[in-house]
């Protein structure tokens, strides 16, 4: 998921604008899209960004 210009992040390298979903408190479908998905392709401030967010890798599993 990428934002209109290109950027995960807004200029200030916020990554604010992903936690603003709406739903009801449940993962709206994602497990299911995750599951089918073979490979994850990201750039490693994208990469090293994940890590700052937690010490579990968030997408074990699937070749990164």
């Amino acid at each position: 998921m990428v934002s209109l210009d290109g950027y995960i992040a807004r200029s200030d390298g916020s990554v604010d604008w992903l936690f603003d979903v709406e739903g009801d408190g449940g993962d709206n479908g994602y497990e299911k899209f995750y599951d089918n998905i073979g490979a994850l392709i990201m750039g490693r401030l994208t990469y090293d960004e994940v890590f700052k967010q937690t010490d579990d890798f968030s997408y074990k599993g699937k070749p990164c």
